[in-house]
């Protein structure tokens, strides 16, 4: 009974085993948190303002990130409109705020940026 448990074969098998259950542990875990980012993306595109929803689309179709001037041109929005969406958008957590030159650069947050391709 102790040679077959400790068989070469035995253990290859036991081995691979506990590698396929961990690569389902982490694959599950991949998918659910790709699910509960996208979860997170639609409830936060349900509760958008129209000028934030229009900010964020802008920000994800430029590479996720852009300078506030730049946003201010690529949406038609009015510079004090794109600064209150920002502002409401940083207190939400959806984007971060960084000084650039005599503007900001606006990164929307890594867990809302929809997977292109």
């Amino acid at each position: 009974m102790i040679a077959i448990a400790t068989s070469p074969y035995s253990l290859t098998l036991l081995g691979g085993g506990i590698v396929s259950i961990l690569a389902a542990g982490t694959l599950w875990n991949l998918l659910r948190k790709k699910e509960i980012s996208k979860v997170k993306r639609d409830i936060a595109n349900h509760l958008l303002l129209p000028n934030e929803a229009r900010v964020v689309n802008t920000l994800s179709n430029n590479s996720f990130e852009l300078t506030q001037s730049a946003i201010a041109k690529k949406t038609g929005l009015t510079k004090v409109q794109v600064f209150r969406a920002v502002k409401s958008l940083e207190a939400k957590g959806l984007v971060s705020k960084h000084p650039f030159g005599l503007t900001n650069k606006i990164i929307l947050s890594k867990e809302f940026r929809e997977e292109r391709g």
